[in-house]
């Protein structure tokens, strides 16, 4: 039978590692992320431009 101070103990080195692990990976990925969308319209610029441009 685990005592309750050695279970305490390996908790704690689980949740300190898995931290641990959180922290060093959030330096290797990027701060800000981009996203961008395109479509494509069948149509003359001129009308499209009207339609975008709209305030």
């Amino acid at each position: 039978m685990v005592s309750f101070m050695r279970l305490l103990k390996i908790s704690g080195i689980v949740i300190g590692g898995l931290l641990g692990i959180f922290i060093i990976g959030e330096w290797f990925l990027p701060s800000t992320t981009e996203i961008e969308r395109s479509i494509s319209i069948n149509a003359r610029p001129s009308v499209i431009f009207h339609e975008v441009n709209n305030p």
